[in-house]
């Protein structure tokens, strides 16, 4: 009789989780924590002895298509916060973002990053394509 229940209770765990999409983007309103960039946990120190350490990063997915990072980093010594707001659309498990506002006419700008959304995950090239630069995010908050 135990061996029923057991086998019950995995054959009832086994169908949920076969009928749950876990590659599906989430749905945003979403927030989502860096773990990691390139492999290596934060805080991040890059090789480059001038390149800002990375403390810690947040992206925020809005249902009307904006995107923003916000990240915490060192800089010389000086605690620093960035926020950069971006466009975005996600195409089945490929998010791209673009500049909000756009990039001027004439400005050197690097390619906006984009990425692969898995499940409760978001990795994205911040290198502007060249894959050097992995953002490695987490879902923690969805609407």
């Amino acid at each position: 009789m135990n061996l029923t229940r057991t086998t019950v209770l995995l054959a009832v765990t086994v169908s949920t989780l076969a009928c749950h999409d876990a590659g599906a983007p989430p749905v945003p309103p979403v927030t989502f924590r860096l773990d990691n960039i390139n492999g290596i946990s934060l805080p991040y120190v890059p090789a480059i002895p001038e390149a800002p350490t990375v403390i810690s990063a947040a992206l925020l997915l809005e249902t009307s298509g904006l995107a923003t990072i916000i990240e915490h980093r060192r800089q010389m010594a000086v605690d620093v916060t960035d926020t950069r707001t971006y466009t975005y659309k996600i195409n089945g498990n490929e998010i791209q973002f673009a500049y909000s506002p756009p990039c001027p006419i004439n400005a050197l700008c690097i390619a906006p990053p984009k990425g692969t959304i898995t499940g409760s995950r978001v990795l994205l090239d911040m290198s502007g394509g060249n894959g050097t630069l992995v953002y490695n995010f987490r879902l923690i908050a969805s609407d």
